[in-house]
Formats: C-alpha cells, sequence, structure tokens
C-alpha cells in the first residue's frame, strides 16, 4: 500500500490482495452495518415533518438517505467481492 497523495482524504495505490482484503468485511461488521441500517431505516420512519421549518425535514432526510446509501454500497460491495473470489477460487 502505498501512499500516493496526501490530505485530509489520502489516496492509497492498493495491489489486488489489499484491495481484496479492504473490501471484505467479516461476518461481524456485517452485523454491525446491518444494524446500522435498520436503526437508519427506523429513524426515517420516524421524522416528524415540521410545515414551519419542511427543510429540517428535507434535509434528516438527506442525511439520513445517504448513510443508507453508503452502508448498503459497503455490504454489496464486500458480498460482490466474496463472489468473484469464489469463483476465481473455483477455476
Amino acid at each position: 500500500m502505498q501512499l500516493i497523495e496526501e490530505g485530509s482524504y489520502p489516496k492509497y495505490e492498493l495491489t489486488d490482495a489489499e484491495l481484496i482484503l479492504g473490501v471484505s468485511l467479516s461476518p461481524e461488521q456485517k452485523a454491525v452495518i446491518n444494524n446500522d441500517i435498520n436503526l437508519i431505516i427506523a429513524q426515517r420512519l420516524t421524522i416528524a415533518y415540521d410545515p414551519d421549518n419542511p427543510m429540517i425535514f428535507v434535509q434528516k432526510e438527506a442525511e439520513l438517505k445517504g448513510q443508507l446509501i453508503m452502508l448498503q454500497f459497503m455490504l454489496e460491495r464486500s458480498n460482490l467481492n466474496l463472489s468473484s473470489l469464489t469463483q476465481s477460487i473455483g477455476n
């Protein structure tokens, strides 16, 4: 793993093996992410709309939706990675 760009959000050059290890989630990590997804969904269902401050509702909904999308992306990427590994081992 080689740092190729420093800053607040550093960028790294990863080997294929490092990338595979980086996106592979353990069962415990998947469980935590699934619990987080459930909490976010519950929060989305209970957001109260205030007609005097409609933007608060819109902003909170957008924040929770962004969190949900990112967590789902992490799970999907890990599952795709596991699927690819399984296929490559079988060949």
